[in-house]
């Protein structure tokens, strides 16, 4: 999930390096877990036993809306989203990843 919005920021990013016209942008992210909880597992582990047991619940999941600005805001957009999802699966952050786009 997390990569994903990386994705969608450097896609953002490039849109706005080629447009001629300045433009706000903003990311509005919804997760919707259907019928059963899922594991959730720290961004980078290599498998699921790395999950510390926790879950996220089932339902609809709106995250609060990013501004996106210039790309050296990015790294911060994406540890606030991971700190999100900690925060749904009612866990405290096992430790805090860094994130750099290239």
């Amino acid at each position: 999930m997390t990569g994903a919005l990386g994705f969608m920021l450097s896609w953002i990013d490039q849109i706005k390096r080629e447009g001629s016209v300045a433009s706000e942008y903003a990311l509005a992210v919804e997760l919707v877990v259907i019928d059963h909880p899922v594991a959730f597992v720290q961004y980078g582990a290599g498998s699921f036993e790395e999950s510390y047991g926790s879950t996220l619940p089932a339902g609809n999941h709106v995250f609060p809306v990013m501004s996106i600005g210039p790309s050296d805001e990015f790294p911060h957009h994406l540890e606030r989203f991971d700190e999100d999802l900690w925060n749904l699966a009612g866990h405290h952050q096992p430790s805090r990843p860094t994130f750099s786009l290239r």
